[in-house]
């Protein structure tokens, strides 16, 4: 399942026939939720658990995805409230003939 839902909407072989990799996830979550009607339900509980997993590593991501993505916002918000604090100063907007004294 995970391999399909890495693949998204690649497409896989899967016995000959063209799939999506979202699809291919589907038929083995699919034959997991076969085995569970037909044989043991308690045989399938830790395989549902690790369907469970798979989904949420590959849509949702990792803790440090997650802890990345956190501190991106924070930094972002950091950046947004101290640009708010900046002043143009109004006559050094139009002196074009001192613009590269500072360059030299």
């Amino acid at each position: 399942m995970l391999y399909g839902l890495r693949l998204d909407r690649g497409q896989t072989n899967f016995w000959g026939i063209a799939l999506s990799g979202n699809a291919f996830a589907a038929i083995g979550a699919f034959f997991v939720l076969l085995v569970a009607v037909f044989g043991a339900w308690q045989a399938v509980v830790p395989e549902a658990i690790a369907l469970g997993c798979c989904w949420v590593y590959m849509r949702v991501g990792t803790p440090r995805d997650l802890w990345l993505k956190a501190q991106s916002w924070r930094l972002e918000q950091q950046v947004r409230r101290r640009s708010k604090r900046l002043k143009m100063i109004a006559g050094e907007r139009n002196m074009r003939s001192d613009s590269d004294r500072y360059l030299h």
